[in-house]
């Protein structure tokens, strides 16, 4: 399948050149601008195929949404150059032309049916870009082929399957049985539904009591800010999302660079907005718009999805 996609993007490459600049099938003025977009398109494709071949962690949507161009680009090349194979003396075999368009029209009719027949294999298969850990190397995980990615259901964002909560937004993560993927509440130790016993996990709390010596530390202030920082995130990760919001607070009273200070207060507001505490998380953002109006951290991006007009 990789191999496909990268030999796909080398044809996709191809017919770029042969409709944009050979055969001027998009027209002298959208010629340039046409090759640079399917040239993209083309490159996107070929990396698509090393990712698929790797079975990279994390990269499903990617590959997904580089397929669905792709076939977008490929039926587009097909619809261009059926002229060429279809004429009024008939139909013309890729044997029997030297033209390049009537070569990468058979190519890319046969590519297109391969690459859909992909792409719907891939869609209901988002399994394969998960990583695959086993008890034995990984005591933490509960049982063989436990998925140990996934994604938050809030904000999408790749989050490990021993996270408790989400530390990008904060949300609460479920908890799943790693033998039948039944759900699981936060005191189960065993699976209710298939009686696997559940190993929880002490590395997040190592983790937290780590960042929480580095945070009493004698350093400077914009050391002991990033600090806090990464304290915030072990905590929201072990569930503990106001304790993470407390060290939020630390690190933006400890830095004095305004942008570094708008990111702790942005990233502060997305937890006490979903855990409940939105007046708290709007006041945040403004601090944060009225700090930076350039708003490079987002802030005014948090205000909308909580649904809450701003003052600026």
């Amino acid at each position: 399948m990789g191999a496909w996609y990268t030999i796909g993007g080398l044809i996709t490459m191809a017919s770029a050149v042969v409709v944009s600049l050979v055969e001027f099938k998009l027209g002298a003025i959208l010629a340039i601008p046409g090759f640079i977009v399917l040239a993209l398109i083309g490159t996107m494709e070929f990396s698509a195929g090393r990712t698929i071949w790797r079975s990279e962690v994390g990269s499903w949507k990617s590959v997904i949404t580089t397929s669905m161009i792709t076939l977008l680009a490929r039926a587009m090349f097909v619809l261009l150059l059926y002229p060429a194979v279809f004429t009024r003396q008939g139909i013309i075999g890729f044997w029997e032309s030297g033209s390049f368009g009537v070569w990468l029209f058979y190519l890319n009719a046969i590519w297109i049916a391969g690459e859909t027949i992909f792409f719907i294999y891939l869609y209901l298969h988002p399994g394969l870009f998960m990583l695959e850990e086993c008890e034995g190397s990984r005591p933490d995980l509960a049982s063989c082929a436990v998925k140990s990615v996934s994604e938050c259901p809030r904000c999408h964002e790749v989050v490990e399957t021993w996270w408790q909560s989400c530390p990008y937004c904060g949300t609460k993560l479920p908890r799943n049985c790693g033998e039948c993927g039944g759900e699981l509440s936060e005191v189960m130790s065993k699976c209710p539904h298939c009686g696997n016993e559940v190993v929880q996990s002490i590395s997040m709390a190592k983790t937290v009591e780590m960042f929480r010596r580095l945070t009493e530390e004698k350093a400077l202030p914009e050391t002991q800010a990033v600090h806090h920082a990464r304290l915030a995130e072990a905590l929201l990760k072990n569930g503990q999302p106001e304790e993470a919001v407390d060290a939020y607070r630390k690190a933006i009273s400890l830095t004095s660079y305004p942008r570094k200070r708008t990111n702790f207060m942005v990233q502060a507001a997305r937890i006490l907005a979903n855990t409940g505490h939105e007046a708290e998380a709007a006041k945040l953002l403004d601090e944060a718009m009225a700090i930076d109006p350039a708003d490079i951290a987002g802030a005014q991006a948090v205000r909308s999805e909580m649904g809450a007009p701003s003052p600026l």
